[in-house]
């Protein structure tokens, strides 16, 4: 009898310490039909220089393109109870490619088929962090959704087509630190077809991105576009505080560093890094929700520095987002700027200044969601003797139909430009869709 109460008392036990911990398995799939249209600048006439434009126009029409209003994935959460209120938790994402294509990697005149690209199903890890929670705040470590994300996810655009998530893509994204790879994601793909061109390259043939024979100007543009804060913050580490009144305080910090020494016959000492700090306020009461978010960092490359595109580029990402429900539609604004220094190396004395605005409106009408948005700014690039001013434009028009509380369909109709002196970076795409998250 005594045996049987104890094994009961121990059944009992990890019963419930199996009930203070739970995981879950999530994700999202979006599918659907994309036709896009881009024009392609290649030369861009700079200050001091006698560069000539010249055009490359690029159609595409997808059934069954991915990733269009949304990035499918699938996921892993946990979370603990510790007692006392404490709280661990992790959670790990990968991105999925639910067409089972991967990215267009054709250079010169190839054409653009499956050959060219990889046929995987499974993309880059979006997210990778664990952390813990309790009446102080979160902290968690790791690769996370950072506050810059939260700001930008303030608008109503449909992600992957022209005009959506013009943010984002206006700043392009600082990515890491290894060499001149920092991304101008303003210049990518109109669809996942059309590869990752970049606008700045000052060459002539018809789909190279090579730097191989291209002038030093040309090179500094593409190294130094991409210099707005990633949404997704790696090798990290966050805190964000309780809700006080509405108010919610984060603040966050990113190192990652390597470090060689010289090798005596052949190899010059070299650094690579990327570190950084973001402070953010977020308000939310009532039908307003607002967010303020600065940011501060620094990339070093001093690997061959004599030919490097940049030794160090230091810069500032600031951006406000505000939404406010007004019951028969939802406003939102935004606006974010960005400006980066770079230090020695060939790009020594270059400087660029990113500033946008983004406005939208959503009508809540039962199961349709109707929006608009448009967005303007523009980017200066310094060559230290004269400024080139880019100006960017985005328009986009959609609706949403919810078919049940996990899926939706979705329709839209967008375009975005870059431009110098008319001539730059031209998009113009539809996309019809269907989400399910499960």
């Amino acid at each position: 009898m005594k045996k049987s109460l104890i094994a009961l008392a121990a059944l009992a036990a990890v019963s419930a310490v199996s009930a203070q911990s739970t995981v879950s398995v999530y994700g999202r799939l979006d599918m659907g039909y994309s036709s896009a249209n881009q024009t392609n600048a290649w030369g861009i006439v700079l200050p001091n220089t006698s560069t000539a434009f010249q055009e490359q126009k690029t159609s595409t029409t997808s059934l069954g393109a991915n990733n269009s209003r949304t990035t499918s994935r699938l996921g892993f959460s946990g979370v603990e109870d510790l007692g006392g209120g404490l709280k661990a938790m992790f959670n790990y994402e990968l991105g999925l490619n639910a067409d089972n294509i991967g990215t267009h990697t054709g250079t010169a005149n190839k054409t653009m088929s499956e050959n060219d690209g990889t046929r995987i199903g499974f993309g880059n890890t979006r997210l990778a962090n664990i952390g813990v929670s309790g009446g102080f705040g979160t902290v968690v470590l790791g690769t996370f959704l950072n506050a810059h994300d939260a700001m930008r996810g303030y608008n109503v655009n449909t992600f992957g087509m022209a005009g959506g998530d013009f943010m984002s893509r206006h700043n392009a994204n600082q990515s890491d630190a290894s060499g001149a790879t920092i991304g101008a994601t303003f210049v990518g793909a109109a669809t996942a077809y059309m590869g990752n061109t970049v606008l700045f390259a000052n060459s002539t043939a018809a789909n190279s991105t090579a730097t191989t024979g291209v002038t030093g100007t040309a090179v500094a543009l593409k190294a130094i576009n991409g210099v707005g804060f990633n949404g997704r913050s790696h090798n990290a580490v966050a805190y964000s505080s309780p809700s006080i009144s509405g108010f919610t305080v984060g603040l966050g910090v990113q190192a990652d560093r390597t470090s060689r020494t010289a090798n005596p016959t052949s190899q010059a000492a070299d650094t690579r890094s990327v570190s950084g700090e973001t402070i953010s306020l977020t308000y939310a009461a009532g039908p307003l929700k607002a967010t303020y978010v600065n940011g501060s960092s620094k990339l070093v490359d001093m690997d061959n520095t004599s030919t490097s595109a940049y030794t160090s580029l230091k810069n500032k990402d600031a951006g406000f987002a505000a939404s406010y429900d007004l019951g028969v539609a939802q406003v939102f604004l935004m606006n974010e700027s960005v400006t980066g220094n770079v230090t020695g190396g060939l790009l020594g004395g270059y400087s660029v200044k990113t500033a946008a605005t983004e406005v939208g409106v959503k009508f809540p009408m039962g199961a349709f969601t109707p929006y608009v948005a448009m967005g303007q700014g523009k980017i200066t690039i310094n060559n230290t003797t004269a400024d080139s001013v880019f100006k960017t434009t985005a328009t986009q028009y959609g609706t949403t139909y919810d078919l049940s509380k996990r899926s939706y369909m979705y329709a839209a109709y967008g375009a975005d430009k870059v431009t110098l002196s008319g001539v730059g970076l031209k998009r113009s795409g539809t996309t019809i869709g269907l989400v399910h998250s499960f």
